[in-house]
């Protein structure tokens, strides 16, 4: 069986992360899913927005420490 995620944690680190609907598209993510409780999102999905959202913001931690920390490029 495929590893997935709870869309209900994924619109927890969107919501953190104040990610955008179009930010979870880029990564795969049709907007609609987010809306269903009951769906997973493929761990390949999760790892694009998580990577994506990182890399935006300069902070692996998307923003959930006092500071940044920086993601090595």
């Amino acid at each position: 069986m495929a590893a997935t995620v709870p869309s209900s944690f994924v619109q927890g680190m969107m919501s953190g992360a104040r990610c955008t609907l179009g930010q979870a598209q880029l990564a795969g993510i049709a907007p609609a899913l987010l809306e269903v409780p009951a769906v997973r999102i493929t761990r390949q999905q999760f790892v694009r927005l998580y990577a994506g959202l990182a890399l935006g913001m300069g902070d692996e931690m998307l923003g959930l420490w006092s500071r940044a920390h920086r993601v090595p490029r």
